[in-house]
């Protein structure tokens, strides 16, 4: 029982608990309404300074999966699972290798010695490159992976059209067009060229590498007065000369053409490659010819196709006199072309290096100036119509944003199949404008560096407001970004409706056939391959089965001209849209002025 007492303190002690949390209280809320003031004062001081830090959380919209291609291409036809599954698994190791190249090795090589003082002192370049020897051997075995890839691309392409000669009623070599994957040869090809102008183009790098080797030779001449173990110097000197030969005398690209490609001697005799290389060739240069005024992307393309010639001649001794001077004509139309940061890569000079036996022939002193000439050409006209393109620029820029703007305010939950279509193409366009202007900027900062050529303080000025428009476009994006997320999954179903009933239609227009023949099972068997890869998320393993599938369908007007056009289109759209965020941060990446840092306070001076 409780006595009288403690029944009296009770009351007591309930009122000191009380005013002291009245007191805790009320000393709470003086200073939440003291740091609101704080932070109200902050907020105002920050009003008129711009967020370029601040970047809105987004959702990440590229779709994902963990089937296989042994799983996707799940067909009774052998012949039609075997060449699916090798040329995908093909493509899809060349996509692995460039990422690796971008994410791994580029970055490091091109940043060595940046940041450190011309005159470091002795042994400090030796200390360098000795923490760069891990990276290098590994690139030896990127560059070997890469010649194993080619090699295998070769074989089977070799396979696959002595396979096509042989089984002529259901496989005809003459209908068979396997573009994606001469695409992406080029592109490994195009590899290959990037890391030979990246070790060629870094004196820093190049000039560390011949201290630490002069190094490295006095310690094995005089390995008692180093203390060193002659076993030990011996494999770092057969490590070094592998790196010398393999990556640092310019002939990565070279050693690529020299490949045994024939080993049994068949590549020569399968006459259906040579000429499907052939023509992929002459439709590329037609093609990249109707683009250069409208395709922001057109130059790698150049690059990869000038690459992808240079092996063909290589591979099967062509010496078409007319089809080099194609190639020559171009490079006047597209003097030089940006691989990555200020790696500037000139295709005359790579025509001229790698098939010198057709340019001794067929280029005179003339022609030669002729190029230099047109980029010395593109650096004036560029330089003076650069107020002119930034006007241009900046009208289509804000015309964009205030569709974007009021494009993304109707409702989600009424659209419309035309409203889709708008929406897609506003998505595809701000990508589009802002690779317009970083190929602009890339060419004319390169092109000045790598000429040496003084740029105006006008031009300087016209491209960094250019590069404040490539980021107004990436702010735009990010702004909405969560409207964008939303309306993707619309779109993307869109896309897939619309290749889904054009292949339905061709399947009915297959089955109906009167004519219905062996070589119909075939195409039929790759319609449904691709049907169902585009049965779901379009990730980039679906994509790339569906294309080579429709390749393998695509034989005797499978498909009216007005069908193959808008699949084309609609596969063209579904392999962008997915990736949306990626090839963004890739256009409006500005990373190329790091090496041309020295015109940024000239723009901000003139503020």
């Amino acid at each position: 029982m409780w006595d009288e007492a403690e029944w009296e303190k009770k009351p007591l002690q309930e009122g000191l608990n009380r005013h002291a949390g009245e007191v805790v209280l009320h000393t709470f809320g003086n200073f939440l309404e003291e740091y609101g003031t704080q932070l109200l004062a902050i907020q105002e001081a920050l009003s008129g300074a711009s967020e370029l830090d601040y970047y809105p959380v987004y959702v990440q919209i590229e779709p994902e999966e963990d089937t296989s291609n042994l799983e996707l291409i799940d067909t009774d036809n052998k012949i039609l699972r075997g060449v699916l599954v090798v040329f995908s698994s093909l493509c899809l190791e060349v996509r692995s290798l460039e990422q690796e190249l971008n994410s791994q090795y580029l970055e490091t090589l091109l940043f060595y010695g940046e940041g450190v003082d011309t005159s470091i002192l002795e042994g400090e370049a030796q200390l360098m490159i000795s923490k760069l020897l891990p990276l290098l051997q590994d690139l030896i075995s990127f560059v070997k992976r890469c010649y194993h890839v080619l090699l295998q691309l070769v074989q089977q392409l070799v396979a696959f059209y002595a396979l096509a000669k042989e089984n002529s009623k259901s496989l005809s070599a003459a209908d068979l067009h396997l573009q994606d994957v001469l695409d992406h040869m080029g592109h490994l090809l195009l590899i290959l060229i990037t890391l030979d102008e990246v070790m060629m183009s870094h004196m820093t790098l190049r000039d560390h590498w011949q201290s630490y080797q002069l190094t490295v030779s006095k310690v094995i001449h005089d390995s008692v007065r180093f203390k060193a173990d002659p076993s030990k110097t011996k494999m770092l000197s057969k490590m070094l000369r592998e790196i010398n030969n393999v990556l640092l005398n310019g002939t990565i690209f070279q050693s690529a053409l020299q490949l045994p490609f024939e080993k049994s001697g068949t590549v020569l005799k399968i006459s259906g490659l040579a000429e499907e290389m052939d023509k992929y060739i002459r439709n590329a240069l037609i093609e990249i010819d109707n683009k250069i005024m409208t395709d922001p992307e057109v130059n790698t393309s150049w690059a990869s196709v000038c690459a992808l010639y240079t092996f063909y001649v290589h591979l099967f001794g062509s010496s078409d006199k007319k089809l080099f001077k194609q190639f020559w004509e171009l490079s006047k139309k597209i003097p030089s072309v940006t691989l990555h940061g200020n790696v500037i890569w000139y295709p005359d000079q790579f025509l001229s290096q790698h098939l010198s036996h057709l340019s001794k022939k067929l280029v005179d002193k003339k022609a030669q100036e002729a190029v230099v000439s047109a980029r010395l050409n593109y650096i004036q006209l560029s330089g003076s119509n650069l107020p002119k393109f930034v006007t241009t620029f900046s009208f289509q820029v804000f015309s964009w944003i205030i569709q974007m703007e009021s494009t993304l305010k109707k409702d989600l939950s009424h659209f419309k199949f035309d409203e889709i279509k708008i929406r897609c193409n506003l998505y595809l366009e701000g990508v589009q404008l802002s690779l317009k202007m970083h190929k602009l900027l890339t060419s004319l900062t390169n092109l000045h560096g790598s000429m040496a050529k003084p740029m105006t303080k006008s031009s300087v000025i016209g491209l960094c407001r250019l590069v404040e428009l490539v980021k107004t476009v990436r702010e735009t994006y990010l702004r909405h970004s969560a409207v964008i997320v939303r309306s993707v999954g619309h779109i993307i179903q869109r896309l897939c409706f619309q290749t889904l009933t054009i292949i339905a239609s061709a399947k009915k227009g297959l089955m109906s056939d009167k004519k219905f023949c062996e070589k119909h099972v075939d195409m039929l068997s790759s319609l449904v391959v691709a049907e169902k890869c585009l049965n779901g998320p379009p990730t980039r393993l679906r994509l790339l089965v569906a294309r080579l599938a429709l390749s393998v369908a695509n034989q005797k007007n499978t498909f009216r001209d007005d069908e193959l056009s808008s699949l084309s289109s609609a596969l063209s759209s579904l392999a962008r849209i997915p990736h949306l965020i990626e090839r963004l941060n890739k256009a409006t990446n500005c990373d190329f002025l790091y090496w041309h840092r020295v015109i940024l306070p000239i723009y901000f001076t003139a503020l």
